[in-house]
């Protein structure tokens, strides 16, 4: 059975199947709409209910507060339909670069930890993929199935670059660390998706929290932030578990002593190590900028990385006064963890 639900903007009916979620029917249907992490953990999906009958699937309460949803409030990305309806999102998408599809090819694959990899795809003569900084694209290598990676690059550019981390018994992870993939290989990319991105425009002081492969959207909001106003300040955190899983340091503090107004602090939550020496802290990211932070109030915040992370984060913030619109995340789900938080959905 099928129900009918109109979605503004842009006022548009869609059929959805008993069951599921509102927004998978949209995206099903190429519209559109504000969405990011499909798991109800960002926040980015939120709209108003103007009528209809929908249950909601399991959901972050930093996602939608308990006030919001008296107040009429819904995340389209949890929200199961059970009749007719209708939704109004709360803030129009701006402008960003339709999705499309395009094959690039391998141009290295680099070790930056023991589980962590860069993919640099090359786009060709054609030039780069056009997309907003903090966006994602959805990739498939070889005969395995598309996954979801957040782009390290500029938009723009002929090479697009990922930080990916390996899971456990993964299909691509296997084919990307034991070798299946190597330099030449065509990958198919389809994308830009997600609304966790930077808009130019604003001078809002920045903060940056990435956890592990996190640091991939994050890298790519940072540099586009200090590429459109240098004396911006922005605050960076990046979150792993120690020395081991430690990358990109060396290029951040190069940052750092580039730009006066930029911060890096990187925080080790399991070893000591060099931890209280220059910029290493040991500690949950959280708490390193609870500790570091009195007053947000003004600032745009990006949380992006594992998902425990990512909400223990976005309460910090939102306690130290970042409004809800400014305060963007990014949950790192795994494919398996996707699939059992969707697993309501017919």
């Amino acid at each position: 059975m099928k129900y009918s639900v109109k979605i503004h903007p842009p006022g548009q009916v869609v059929d959805v199947p008993m069951g599921r979620t509102v927004l998978s029917a949209a995206l099903d249907a190429g519209m559109d709409v504000p969405h990011s992490c499909q798991s109800g953990n960002c926040g980015a999906c939120k709209a108003r209910l103007v009528a209809g009958d929908f249950e909601m699937m399991p959901y972050s309460e930093y996602a939608l507060t308990e006030e919001e949803r008296q107040a009429g409030l819904i995340l389209t990305c949890r929200a199961m339909v059970w009749g007719d309806g209708e939704v109004a999102f709360e803030v129009q998408a701006q402008a960003a670069p339709p999705p499309r599809e395009m094959t690039a090819r391998i141009q290295a694959i680099r070790e930056l930890t023991h589980d962590i990899r860069e993919v640099v795809l090359d786009c060709g003569e054609g030039g780069g993929a056009d997309f907003l900084p903090g966006q994602y694209a959805r990739l498939t290598f070889a005969d395995l199935p598309a996954r979801d990676f957040s782009m390290a690059s500029q938009p723009g550019e002929r090479l697009l670059r990922f930080f990916i981390r390996r899971v456990p018994g993964g299909r691509l992870s296997n084919h990307l660390f034991d070798g299946g993939a190597s330099p030449g290989q065509v990958v198919h990319i389809a994308g830009p998706y997600g609304s966790a991105c930077l808009r130019p425009g604003s001078a809002m002081p920045l903060l940056l929290a990435a956890g592990g492969s996190g640091l991939a959207p994050v890298w790519s909001i940072l540099h586009a932030a200090l590429a459109e106003n240098p004396d911006r300040r922005i605050a960076l955190y990046f979150g792993v578990r120690g020395e081991r899983d430690l990358f990109m340091a060396g290029e951040l503090r190069e940052l750092a002593a580039r730009y006066a107004n930029l911060s890096c602090v990187i925080a080790f939550s399991d070893e000591r190590g060099k931890a209280g020496q220059g910029d290493i802290r040991h500690g949950m990211l959280h708490e390193v900028i609870g500790r570091d932070h009195d007053d947000l109030r003004g600032w745009k915040a990006f949380l992006c990385g594992p998902p425990v992370m990512v909400d223990a984060c976005r309460a910090v913030v939102r306690a130290k006064g970042v409004a809800a619109e400014e305060c963007h995340a990014d949950a790192f789900y795994t494919d398996a963890e996707k699939q059992q938080r969707q697993g309501a959905e017919a």
